[in-house]
């Protein structure tokens, strides 16, 4: 299993594919969730992008605060068929 970079999110989505739209993207229970795409955003190296919840769900954000774990995670890997 792998957690999904920013690329593999935008290249999933859209219809008829993993995440339809921005609301299919965010994890089960309106949780957030990190991608393996690293972000230059902030001041120390744990930062990165996420696919974020509430009153930006699905949106892709670049986050520079570690604060945020207790409201999500990694998202457990698809199954990607190169072909798509």
């Amino acid at each position: 299993a792998f957690a999904l970079s920013v690329a593999d999110v935008v290249r999933l989505s859209g219809p008829g594919r993993a995440f339809p739209n921005r609301v299919g993207r965010v994890g089960a229970n309106n949780t957030l969730w990190w991608t393996r795409t690293l972000s230059s955003q902030g001041l120390t190296l744990d930062t990165g992008w996420i696919v974020s919840r509430g009153d930006h769900i699905g949106w892709l954000a670049s986050h520079w605060t570690t604060n945020l774990a207790g409201h999500g995670g990694m998202r457990p890997a698809l199954i990607i068929n190169p072909a798509n």
